[in-house]
């Protein structure tokens, strides 16, 4: 179980660092990941408390899904971006660790299974707790440690996760679990009424982020798990339960000015945070009253098949009726069928219509700017269409092909930027290895005994919720959310493999010696994984510190920090941060030549590096080298067709100024005498 806890306590950080997306904090994850991988093959090799087992499929998807981070590590040589490209083999990298880990602690437990769907529901549960506080107790701060006071600016709920989507996302992949726990008899009272409880906040919780595609990734979520559940009459009751739970808080969170609007005072929102408060724990209280009344009436209620037909039909009935009613209502306030298709097509291929943190954005249809991002992706795509345009290059990607004035460093469908920064290649090495996956763990779900089949169906559920939600953003590169996917996975494929005697079992056939030398190897590939992690982060980390430090030091300081900027473009070769920091630097020292230079190197290393060739351009005119200010300014232009008007106008007004300088009009050829 000690490796089950690690994989608890890894997602649990992943969560509250903010989905683990910034350089920093993915390297501390993954250093992390390396040092468990390490004791899990310590333990693997001379122990046997540990034994790794997978069927023929589940190693197919694992040697895929390694090769795509192969994949990703070699689009270096071609990339937009190298030094993202780099992050992105570390990302995936240790994805490849945790799904083998995963797979180590479900084939060595028999327990492993029934302790991933709760250790999600902890998971879910603590994050439950932080995010509705920021609501129900804005005002909390306990040492700096803890601080809710994060809706000042948004409304929206998105910490722990920075972000209201992942963490919508988050909440709904725990729906099944807890409906499954809520609906199992076997289990005491106590855990089927805090389960119930957990899908009531849970519920209201996403109502908060406002996140149309969270709700989205629930319904499946809560369909999925109900489907494969085997009793889905009981499931789907429970989570009804629990669901009309939800909305007596939602209704008076949701209508609450204070709650909804962005930008209120602090003592404002804790007035209205305590009226939420008090819905929640009233809404609870019921829950848990009727909970216990219908606990006592369950083993009375007995449904024939013919009652269960007949309820089923009736169900389909209700979902048919309020699908059609909706559609009549679309074509009747269009005025026809084809206005309403039209107005409906209009409507998801326009910007972002309403405002980020309002309420009614749960009943808008635009793509909130999606569609052009899909569009960029599927040109970038044609263009390079073998290898891509390096992983993690969607940035420059954005740049290049938008037609508007929206950045954006994602596509916001993880499918298409495979498509777009690794190719077909890599497109077809990540599909088939999660389509391996998917393959393999619903086989699991069917294989598992009565004792734990709503666990693993829990689990399923959810996998097909995330997989569901990756069309339509950028999951995969939020480890926050993408961690407990790839636990859940692993542990279904590991728990439904070969029985633990034919297990591969190292320590009852290797020699001491081998086993050393094997524990040796691994060891040793785990540091340079480590090594590979870190470097980035301390490079980036370095060369902030290097501009901070002389944005107001003494000239002696100053002269240290252009030291520590060079000293972080060694540490990463890929990347030329520590370049343009030395730049800025050594322009701040009145060392224009030599900020050049580093401007030349830097866009060596990073050839579409925007910030570099706006600074490259101010220095040429400085120097009045009017032929290579025109270049650049021409480089601009190319990576950034649709930049906003006034840098427009600062590069055609400076490639203006260069191309006079260089060509007098008095010394044209047809110049007036």
């Amino acid at each position: 179980m000690l490796l089950g806890v690690s994989l608890l306590v890894l997602c649990g950080y992943a969560a509250f660092a903010s989905g683990a997306i910034s350089t920093s904090a993915g390297a501390r994850l993954q250093v992390a990941i390396m040092f468990v991988a390490a004791l899990a093959a310590a333990a693997w090799l001379w122990t046997g408390q540990l034994r790794m087992s997978a069927d023929r499929s589940a190693r197919i998807a694992v040697g895929l899904l390694t090769a795509f981070a192969a994949w990703s590590a070699l689009t270096i040589l071609w990339s937009a971006t190298p030094d993202r490209t780099w992050l992105e083999f570390n990302r995936v990298g240790t994805y490849v660790l945790v799904v083998l880990l995963a797979i180590a602690f479900g084939a060595s437990s028999r327990k492993a299974i029934a302790f991933a769907a709760r250790g999600m529901l902890i998971l879910v549960g603590v994050v439950i707790a932080y995010a509705l506080g920021q609501k129900a107790l804005p005002g909390l701060n306990i040492g700096g440690l803890i601080d809710l006071n994060q809706t000042a600016r948004y409304a929206r709920l998105q910490q722990p996760l920075g972000y209201w989507n992942a963490l919508a996302l988050l909440l709904a992949l725990a729906a099944p679990p807890a409906i499954a726990l809520a609906a199992r008899q076997q289990a005491g009272r106590h855990a089927r009424t805090a389960a119930l409880v957990l899908l009531q906040l849970l519920v209201v919780t996403i109502g908060f982020t406002e996140s149309r595609g969270g709700i989205v990734a629930l319904i499946v979520a809560v369909g999925v798990g109900v489907w494969l559940s085997g009793r889905a009459l009981r499931h789907l009751a429970w989570a009804a339960v629990g669901i009309t739970a939800a909305v007596p808080p939602l209704v008076v969170a949701l209508s609450s000015h204070a709650l909804t609007t962005d930008g209120v005072a602090l003592g404002t929102r804790e007035h209205a945070g305590l009226l939420l408060l008090a819905a929640l724990a009233a809404s609870a209280t019921v829950l848990v009253l009727a909970a216990a009344q219908l606990f006592e009436l369950e083993p009375t209620i007995i449904l024939s098949r013919e009652r269960q037909r007949r309820l089923w039909r009736l169900i389909a009935g209700v979902i048919v009726a309020v699908v059609v009613l909706a559609v009549l209502r679309e074509i009747y306030t269009q005025g026809g069928v084809g206005a309403a298709l039209s107005h409906l097509k209009q409507k998801f291929a326009s910007p972002q219509q309403v405002s980020v943190s309002n309420p009614n954005r749960l009943f808008s249809t635009d793509s909130a700017d999606r569609l052009g991002w899909w569009r960029q992706a599927l040109g970038a795509f044609w263009q390079r269409p073998f290898g891509g345009w390096g992983a993690g290059s969607f940035p420059v990607i954005n740049l290049l092909f938008r037609h508007d004035q929206l950045t954006a460093a994602d596509a916001h469908s993880v499918p298409l930027q495979w498509l777009a920064e690794t190719g077909l290649v890599g497109f077809a090495l990540a599909i088939g290895a999660w389509l391996l996956f998917l393959k393999t763990t619903l086989a699991a779900v069917r294989r598992q005994s009565a004792e734990h089949h709503w666990a693993a169906a829990a689990l399923m559920a959810a996998v097909i919720a995330y997989s569901l939600h990756c069309f339509y953003d950028w999951d995969w590169d939020i480890p926050g959310v993408t961690l407990p996917i790839l636990v859940a996975l692993g542990v279904l494929i590991g728990a439904s493999a070969a029985p633990p005697g034919q297990a591969f079992r190292p320590h009852a056939i290797l020699t001491p010696t081998r086993k050393l030398a094997g524990l040796t190897a691994i060891v040793a590939g785990l540091c340079v994984l480590a090594t590979s992690a870190v470097l980035p982060s301390i490079a980036a980390s370095k060369a902030s510190e290097a501009l901070l430090a002389a944005s107001y030091g003494t000239r002696a300081s100053v002269t240290q920090a252009a030291q520590d900027a060079q000293a972080a473009a060694r540490i990463d070769p890929l990347s030329d941060g520590g370049l343009t920091a030395s730049a800025s630097i050594a322009e701040q020292l009145d060392q224009l030549q030599i900020a050049r230079g580093d401007l030349l190197e830097a866009l060596h290393r990073e050839p579409d590096d925007i910030s570099a060739w706006t600074s490259l351009l101010g220095l040429d005119s400085v120097f009045r080298d009017w032929v290579p200010a025109v270049n650049a300014a021409q480089r601009l232009l190319e990576l950034d067709p649709e930049m906003s008007g006034t840098q427009r106008a600062n590069v055609l007004n400076a490639a203006r100024a260069a191309t006079l300088a260089e060509a007098p009009p008095e010394d044209s050829a047809t110049a007036q005498p």
